[in-house]
């Protein structure tokens, strides 16, 4: 429930007995100071520490027998964070190198480290797995050695669209946000909170996926035909985390007795009863492509100039020009059409044999 990375003065001394009670699985990764020794300010320090303290263990002897395999992993995690505080630094030797194509032509650059000392690491990484991560660049390098290009090979690339978002990647996206927002006050404001605190994050997302507006496709998340709809008709206000500075910022002031909670309520109440209208009286928005939208138009208008058409009707004379036009991609250009008063659709509801037969006429307005 927390993002806190410091641990109160008072919490820090209880350290020593946990340590005792969770250090016996890590033993032989943890050097003769663990627990015994008062940690840094580095992870210690009153004026970091608000509501909550960072996560750790508690006291409490944990049979492994009892958890499962991801409460586990969880735990294991928590409980290596705790012990990390207390080992050496994990050090490592990085030789980089700069190869120089031509005077004053292209520029590559080569790194390659080695770890000297592994510290904390021993408790997160393999012994046997190290050699694989190493890249060490051969001994007899030395400044200004010639080198022979063996190949030059042009590649061709496009830019791609940024991929959809992991449910991790979005939490990351709302912890960060604010950012990006061009007034500096109100970025700091939401610099250290983002949106929504780290108890309300996962509910959010879990809330959009239960409406609809999200759903989950293997990782990855995908926004939904209502989630599209949702961002087209909201103020855009709602849409940008300035809106959640700006409330962060006057509860500050209310909190400082700058101002009092009924004026925000007063302020907040009218602000939404305006956005909500605005959104009531909002017509449909369409999503079909401009390229369409201009083949088809002049079919339409040309098929209605001589008197109003069914809807039916009207897909069928234009599905005569317009080769694998389908109907879904029709109705958008209708909803566009209407939108721009360039036509009206009225429809009618009625019964026939039982049945309940919705009929639409398209005419010029």
């Amino acid at each position: 429930r927390t993002d806190s990375k410091y641990l109160s003065e008072s919490v820090s001394k209880t350290l020593s007995p946990i340590v005792e009670i969770i250090r016996p699985p890590y033993e032989k990764n943890l050097s003769a100071n663990t627990g015994k020794i008062s940690l840094s300010t580095r992870f210690v320090n009153d004026s970091e520490v608000s509501d909550h303290h960072a996560i750790i263990p508690t006291e409490l002897s944990m049979n492994a027998q009892q958890l499962s395999e991801e409460d586990k992993k969880i735990y294991n995690l928590i409980c290596i964070r705790l012990l990390s505080a207390y080992q050496p630094d994990y050090i490592t030797s990085v030789t980089t190198v700069i190869t120089q194509i031509q005077p004053h032509r292209d520029l590559f650059r080569s790194q390659g480290v080695i770890i000297e000392e592994l510290g904390w690491k021993k408790l997160e990484i393999h012994s046997s797995n190290l050699e694989t991560n190493e890249k060490i660049l051969p001994s007899s390098l030395k400044k200004f050695l010639p080198v022979t290009i063996l190949e030059i090979k042009p590649l061709f690339k496009k830019t791609k669209a940024p991929p959809h978002l992991t449910e991790a990647a979005l939490l990351t996206a709302m912890e960060t946000a604010g950012k990006t927002l061009d007034d500096r006050e109100l970025a700091a404001v939401i610099r250290d909170s983002g949106l929504g605190t780290p108890a309300t994050r996962a509910a959010t997302i879990e809330t959009l996926l239960s409406r609809g507006y999200l759903e989950r496709k293997g990782k990855l998340l995908h926004v939904t035909p209502l989630g599209i709809r949702l961002i087209e008709i909201v103020d855009s206000s709602v849409k940008s985390p300035e809106l959640t500075a700006r409330w962060e910022k006057e509860l500050a002031q209310i909190q400082a007795g700058k101002r009092t909670f009924k004026s925000f309520m007063v302020d907040l109440e009218a602000q939404i009863k305006t956005q909500v209208t605005n959104v009531l009286e909002l017509r449909p928005l369409s999503q079909a492509s401009p390229e369409l939208l201009a083949e088809i138009t002049p079919h339409i208008l040309k098929l209605i100039l001589k008197g109003s058409l069914a809807a039916g009707k009207l897909f069928e004379e234009v599905s005569k020009k317009v080769i694998k036009l389908e109907r879904k991609e029709f109705e958008n250009i209708l909803k566009s059409l209407t939108n721009s008063n360039s036509i009206l659709v009225t429809e009618t509801t009625f019964q026939k044999e039982g049945k309940t037969i919705h009929y639409r006429r398209v005419s010029l307005p």
